[in-house]
């Protein structure tokens, strides 16, 4: 009879910030007790959250520090087109213009 063991999930570290200003010992620890509940950690006292508490405090440290956007605050990133001229030495004939279809130092359209 095969017998297989396995690992125990819980507890599990999900998180260390150390050198935090404030406390005893300036660190903190961000450890899953199981799969309801995530508990943070002082170097001398610790609070145990459930999944609503939890949720709770994302979403309070999210408007505090505007992290949390709604699809009208995102802003559409658009790339634009970079031209890079080489300028070739006098004599090799024709101007800059004739060269790269247009006058040097004439900017292009920018995107909308």
């Amino acid at each position: 009879m095969n017998h297989e063991r396995r690992a125990q999930a819980f507890p599990k570290t999900l998180e260390r910030f150390g050198g935090l200003a404030g406390g005893t010992y300036g660190w903190l620890d961000v450890v899953a007790r199981s799969r309801e509940r995530v508990e943070l950690q002082t170097g001398e006292d610790f609070v145990q959250l459930d999944r609503a508490q939890a949720e709770a405090l994302r979403a309070a440290i999210d408007a505090f520090l505007g992290l949390s956007q709604s699809a009208e605050e995102v802003v559409v990133a658009v790339e634009r087109e970079v031209v890079v001229l080489v300028e070739e030495p006098s004599g090799e004939g024709g101007t800059d213009e004739h060269r790269h279809g247009r006058a040097h130092g004439r900017k292009r359209a920018e995107p909308r």
